[in-house]
């Protein structure tokens, strides 16, 4: 209730620092570059699908996109999740104004029961989402690696490597405190490069960022390029369409869709 009463404060706080959250997307930029990223799924001939889970507002999102290669902006088709409608809706004004070329499709999900088929995106990306979510990483690393088809990019405060007062305050707040450990320990992905970023491009040098990306070894083609739709049920994980302004699977859950935004959680789930 507080993070959905607090909408807004994101665009705030973009708008009072702009240039900081410029210069850590560019460095974002630089990892996906080092480690062949980018180039590699530059060459693929079909549409890259990207999601930025608990994407907030979209303004590190936006930017992010915005600085990609025009070559590949062209390309994308861009989708952005988060738990709270209000944020969402703060996000597609937000997008309005700030996308240059690509704007994100919006919905509504969580980390913890992601409402997307098997290998539904190409690369997938979390900006500080996992990080207040403690006790819970093994299973949202699990349902990030199982929608993802290609990489996962995951820039996030890690307790593991982190100074004794940066793991003091996750402590006294229940952030993350094993991310690091699962992710190296999942054998569904290859951790291909791992990166503390600079303080000065970090709003809060106690809660400091390191990025982590990961290719996944192996996926099974699912065919959601057949027909665009690559959402799914919570519960099932199969499929849902939409008719009439509502989410449908074949296992009889119906989700509801609010100012053009799928709301695809298990707990708004109708018979």
């Amino acid at each position: 209730i507080s993070y959905d009463l607090q909408a807004g404060s994101y665009v705030q706080a973009y708008y009072a620092d702009y240039t900081l959250s410029q210069n850590f997307n560019k460095y974002i930029i630089r990892q996906l570059e080092s480690a062949g990223v980018l180039s590699e799924i530059a060459s693929e001939k079909d549409r890259i699908t990207i999601c930025d889970f608990g994407t907030g507002e979209a303004t590190n999102y936006n930017s992010l996109l915005n600085l990609l290669p025009l070559a590949l902006r062209s390309k994308i088709n861009a989708y952005g999740m988060d738990i709270s409608l209000s944020r969402i809706d703060v996000a597609r004004n937000f997008s309005a104004i700030e996308a240059n070329s690509r704007t994100p499709y919006f919905f509504l999900g969580d980390l913890r029961q992601l409402p997307l088929i098997d290998n539904a995106i190409d690369i997938a990306f979390t900006m500080h989402a996992i990080e207040p979510n403690g006790g819970a990483e093994k299973g949202i690393l699990s349902e990030l690696i199982r929608v993802t088809k290609h990489y996962i990019v995951l820039a996030e405060p890690i307790y593991e490597t982190a100074t004794p007062e940066q793991r003091k305050r996750m402590e006294h707040y229940g952030y993350i405190q094993q991310l690091r450990t699962e992710l190296y320990a999942n054998n569904q992905v290859d951790v291909i490069s791992e990166s503390l970023v600079p303080e000065e491009l970090c709003g809060n040098t106690l809660n400091r960022t390191t990025i982590f990306i990961g290719k996944k070894k192996s996926h099974t083609a699912n065919g959601n390029e057949q027909n665009g739709h690559i959402f799914a049920c919570p519960i099932s994980r199969t499929k849902v369409l939409r008719r009439n302004g509502f989410w449908l699977s074949n296992e009889g859950s119906c989700y509801p869709e609010i100012n053009g935004i799928p709301v695809l959680r298990s707990k708004y789930a109708l018979p």
